[in-house]
């Protein structure tokens, strides 16, 4: 079982309006960036401001932000349909970093924050076990849409990040260093991962 991470819970100014409640299980993960410069400090008051005040959203699109200090702020609840890819919103939870812009305002470009990185990771492993998926059901924007959102090729991060988590062997793992840890848990994902397949075909998921 996942540990579920730290977060706080946006409080919106006003009361949101009407959101579309979610009728079909969550089956992929969405990555996102906010589109602002390196170190604008913004929050969670700042992408309400945006999103509805200026767009005229019912709510932030996010269902969580992750603030360049690492902060996880829960925003649209998870029950309601997000407003992150459109067409692609029914079935899926969004996440954003704060960023994603160079400080000139001209470039695209990754600037989480080593903070920002592990709540990312550490929130997305917690979902992909609260709704039983995989790594392979985490999608960046630019995956569906023309834009560079969020700022990085999705899978060559996630290859990184799970090259770099083997740490200490877990219990009743045998000390195989870090490689072999990794390869380890690597196959067990590819396992998951045609369990997870096997079950769709079926139409159990």
């Amino acid at each position: 079982m996942t540990t579920k991470p730290s977060m706080r819970e946006f409080q919106p100014p006003t009361a949101p309006g009407g959101m579309s409640r979610r009728s079909i299980p969550v089956r992929r993960i969405f990555w996102h960036c906010t589109a602002d410069p390196e170190g604008s400090g913004k929050g969670p008051d700042d992408i309400w401001k945006t999103h509805v005040v200026a767009n005229g959203w019912s709510h932030i699109g996010y269902h969580y932000l992750i603030t360049e200090d690492g902060t996880i702020w829960m925003c649209r609840p998870v029950e309601y349909v997000g407003a992150g890819v459109a067409g692609e919103n029914s079935d899926s939870v969004h996440i954003s970093y704060v960023g994603g812009m160079d400080k000139a305002y001209v470039n695209a470009k990754d600037t989480r924050t080593k903070a920002q990185k592990a709540s990312m990771y550490a929130l997305t492993d917690w979902l992909l076990s609260e709704y039983d998926l995989v790594d392979d059901d985490i999608f960046g924007h630019n995956e569906f849409a023309a834009k560079a959102c969020p700022s990085f090729d999705v899978d060559k991060d996630i290859a990184e990040w799970r090259s770099a988590e083997p740490g200490d062997p877990e219990p009743g793992m045998p000390d195989m260093g870090a490689m072999g840890i990794y390869l380890a848990k690597l196959e067990a994902r590819v396992a998951k991962l045609e369990e997870h397949n096997a079950a769709w075909k079926t139409g159990e998921v």
